[in-house]
């Protein structure tokens, strides 16, 4: 089985003291996965989340960990597999291409060269 391991830091972050520690920390359960590790870290929010893989199901790269979402908005680890993953996949639709109204860009105002008085 999978380890997971992170942290919240809510005071004087530091990145270089974050990436030893979530080292140390992901080493430390390096029993529990022997196949992979893997880090993340938003310096902006104090969060520190790290990984260690046994690859049981998936033996690709597609199974690193943390995983992010497509939009990077959303990092995760999580312990396990997902041995239905086939029926998951049939059933869920792709997602539309389209982006959101308020997301396409608009038309630069035009600026008058004319000076007013």
């Amino acid at each position: 089985m999978c380890g997971i391991t992170g942290y919240v830091e809510t005071h004087g972050f530091d990145s270089g003291k974050a990436e030893a520690t979530i080292y140390h920390m992901a080493a430390k359960l390096a029993h529990r996965g022997p196949d992979d590790s893997g880090h993340w870290i938003d310096a902006d929010h104090g969060v520190v989340l790290g990984h260690r893989r046994l690859a049981v199901v998936e033996l690709s790269e597609a199974g690193r960990q943390p995983m992010a979402s497509a939009s990077g908005r959303y990092v995760m680890v999580f312990n396990g597999e997902i041995y239905d993953h086939e029926a998951l996949r049939a059933a869920v639709r792709p997602a539309p291409k389209s982006r959101p109204r308020s997301s396409r860009p608009r038309a630069s105002p035009r600026r008058s060269s004319a000076r007013v008085p």
